[in-house]
């Protein structure tokens, strides 16, 4: 049996084999698609993520005497509720002792910090990327989610951890179309002429930033989680998406020139990365990456966030935005399914919709907690 060292990452060279650890992980599999190592690394830097600003972290590695064989972070944020700590960015060789190892030891810098529950694996920061153990998936992996081996379920449960919510995954197919009762509601909306829709024109990035957050700041304060936007915060998102964005891929929808909802995608940039050898050198994976990238070479869209202002919900403003963007895409003909992920299973009611729209989830991820 090796002997296992706990390390706490602190070097430059520890927080290199904190990301590499991956590539150990996953190298024989070919479903695996390797993250963005600039997206990893920005979870973690204060200058690119609010929350590292303020909240409490600790990495750990664990070395066997010749290699590293797992990772795990833990941390707790600001403005989480009492008590409660998170783990997340966990990787382990297929043996159950390096996992359990890792486990504890997250477990136990956390209550040292007084923390008596752990949520994981998630991200520290929001929830669109890096979340939820991945229980169950049939399409290829999507940019900024996380991808895990089928033994890492096992992992989690056998130390206790309990499933806390799933998390559904739906594909959209442009070819089906949306449901008719939608396309009546987008064409009588239209027909009374004080409705419009405007995709985004990078022109005039300031107005469209400014409608963005104004959208963002009413249409979801009745969640739970919800932290308001500042422009300046906006800005730094946009910035970090730029590279990758279309003004096709972001729809907004006015009454008469009072923004009123939002309707925002990203290219899966996954399909590109997917293209390319993961053991060619980083430059050479970044130029076909961008070469890829400016040939728009994927066709499916992920998307971001819908939201409708609360004075316009229920009044089929949401009918406006995605019959916009189907036709959007009917009319380019390169763009065939949108990914919507993820809807919690303590959202019944978009699940259901998901579900009429676009049949069974596509993938299941799992949010666990644990008492302790």
């Amino acid at each position: 049996m090796p002997a296992y060292h706990l390390i706490e990452v602190k070097t430059r060279q520890q927080k290199k084999a904190f990301w590499r650890l991956s590539s150990l992980i996953y190298q024989h599999d070919p479903n695996w698609i390797p993250h963005r190592r600039k997206d990893e690394i920005a979870v973690f830097d204060p200058q690119k993520n609010e929350h590292a600003k303020e909240a409490q972290y600790v990495r750990f590695l664990l070395h066997d005497g010749q290699k590293y064989v797992g990772r795990i972070a833990a941390f707790i944020l600001r403005g989480d509720q009492d008590k409660l700590g998170r783990i997340g960015f966990f990787e382990s060789i297929r043996e159950q002792e390096v996992a359990f190892k890792l486990f504890a030891a997250a477990e136990h810098w956390l209550r040292q910090k007084g923390i008596s529950s752990i949520e994981g694996p998630v991200n520290l920061g929001e929830k669109e990327r890096f979340w939820g153990l991945m229980a169950s998936n049939s399409i290829s992996n999507p940019y900024l989610h996380n991808y895990h081996p089928a033994y890492y379920q096992a992992f989690f449960e056998e130390w206790g951890f309990q499933t806390h919510y799933q998390q559904f995954y739906y594909v959209y197919r442009i070819e089906d179309g949306l449901p008719a009762a939608y396309q009546k509601m987008y064409s009588r909306l239209m027909e009374q002429q004080k409705y419009s829709l405007k995709m985004l024109d990078m022109r005039l990035h300031d107005q469209f930033l400014r409608d963005f957050v104004q959208v963002y700041n009413d249409a979801w304060t009745s969640h739970d989680s919800f932290q308001p936007i500042s422009y300046d915060k906006a800005g730094k998102i946009f910035s970090l998406l730029r590279p990758i964005m279309e003004e096709s891929g972001m729809w907004f929808a006015y009454e008469k020139s009072e923004v009123i909802g939002i309707f925002f995608m990203i290219p899966d940039i996954n399909q590109l990365w997917q293209k390319i050898p993961t053991k060619l050198p980083t430059l050479l994976r970044n130029l076909w990456f961008y070469i890829l990238l400016r040939l728009k070479k994927w066709n499916r869209r992920q998307v971001f966030g819908l939201g409708v202002r609360s004075a316009w919900q229920r009044k089929g403003v949401e009918a406006l935005l995605l019959q916009a963007a189907q036709l959007d895409a009917e009319q380019e003909g390169r763009i065939k399914e949108i990914l919507i992920a993820w809807i919690g299973d303590f959202n019944p009611k978009m699940v259901n919709l998901a579900g009429k729209f676009c049949g069974p989830p596509v993938r299941t991820s799992i949010t666990y907690r644990k008492d302790i």
